[in-house]
């Protein structure tokens, strides 16, 4: 005689394409995190840091705070690595989606704090927002995304 499951024990079904879907919309959004070099220029003026030509309207050739600004995305690039140490741990502990949605609050909430600097000497407030939190959250989100939402086979093509 066999025992009919409860629905707390049968498997839940996902549909795989809304999967592919949210992880595509995941990276689109964590992705413009490599584009930070386009920043670069807006912030110097913004700090009025960037020496305009005259004649040409250009950049001069001598900046001297660039690389204070261009540090922003190598700490970046650095919390990012360091994040993903943790993505496994904290995906076994509180699941795929917590951990992603988590995320994407603290990548939320760093830009949010980026948006707010103004004035260079609030640049430590960079470091942290778009370098430390942003770097961060990116980390998390692209290996989760890559690791644990994908099948694990690796083929999306027989997948779909």
């Amino acid at each position: 005689m066999q025992t009919a499951l409860s629905s707390e024990s049968q498997p839940k079904v996902v549909n795989r394409w809304l999967v592919i879907f949210g992880t595509a919309l995941v990276q689109l959004g964590v992705g413009t995190f490599y584009a930070w070099s386009i920043f670069n220029t807006p912030i110097l003026k913004m700090f009025h840091q960037l020496v305009l030509d005259p004649a040409t309207g250009k950049p001069a050739a001598v900046q001297p705070h660039l690389g204070s600004i261009s540090l922003i995305f190598s700490i970046g690039a650095l919390a990012l690595s360091l994040s993903t140490i943790f993505v496994g741990t904290l995906v076994k502990k509180f699941g795929v989606r917590k951990v992603t949605i988590s995320a994407g609050i603290l990548f939320g909430i760093s830009v949010f704090i980026a948006s707010r600097v103004s004035s260079a000497d609030q640049l430590w407030l960079y470091y942290l927002s778009a370098g430390v939190m942003l770097g961060a959250a990116d980390g998390i989100v692209l290996l989760t995304c890559q690791r644990y939402q994908m099948p694990s086979n690796g083929s999306l093509r027989k997948q779909v």
